[in-house]
């Protein structure tokens, strides 16, 4: 499990993100406990280090939870670039990273299971904190897309995370469309 930090306002973001972020990934292999691995998810190298550490053992590894998440609170035109930046590396870059090599070995052994979160920030536009927003709503459509690729693999993947209560990723098809009628769905965060 990627653990998760809560946004903070724009002025002390990034002395809250700097040291905070070395965020600690358990990993559930196949007749063992969980593991923890410790990296700067922002950077391409830490998420390297991560990859690295996963295979250096030379366990498989059946299941995973995506779940990092830093955001950053306030006017996105007041609020520091790298900051925002940093949101879109923990929050978007490295989780398609990490999946792209879990669900590459999950695949070749015929199972596994990802976890991919999201939040209920991705259901609409999320003014102050429009980065995030946007990342958890590109976490939401991108373990959609997943889910519907890795049919027929073995593999699994689902994402909580809806404002709904119940996320529609899990659902069967009849039940999304059920849910979203080509009538009742909004095109746009805004309401219609």
């Amino acid at each position: 499990m990627l653990r998760s930090h809560r946004w903070r306002t724009a002025e002390n973001s990034a002395a809250y993100l700097l040291p905070h972020l070395s965020s600690g990934i358990s990993l559930l292999d196949a007749g063992c406990g969980p593991g923890t691995i410790t990296a700067d998810l922002a950077t391409p190298s830490g998420n390297d280090d991560v990859v690295t550490a996963l295979v250096s053992d030379g366990r498989p590894v059946s299941a995973a939870v995506l779940n990092a998440g830093v955001g950053v609170h306030g006017r996105f035109d007041r609020a520091d670039l790298a900051d925002h930046l940093r949101v879109v590396g923990v929050n978007v870059v490295s989780p398609v990273r990490l999946a792209h090599h879990l669900l590459s070995g999950m695949v070749a052994r015929g199972e596994g299971r990802l976890m991919v979160t999201s939040s209920i920030a991705a259901d609409g536009p999320g003014p102050f904190q429009s980065t995030y927003a946007a990342s958890k709503a590109f976490l939401s459509s991108f373990a959609q897309a997943l889910r519907y690729e890795m049919r027929g693999t073995g593999v699994t993947v689902t994402s909580p995370g809806s404002g709904s209560g119940r996320s529609l990723v899990t659902a069967k098809p009849a039940a999304r469309q059920a849910a979203n009628p080509p009538s009742r769905t909004r095109t746009s965060g805004w309401p219609q």
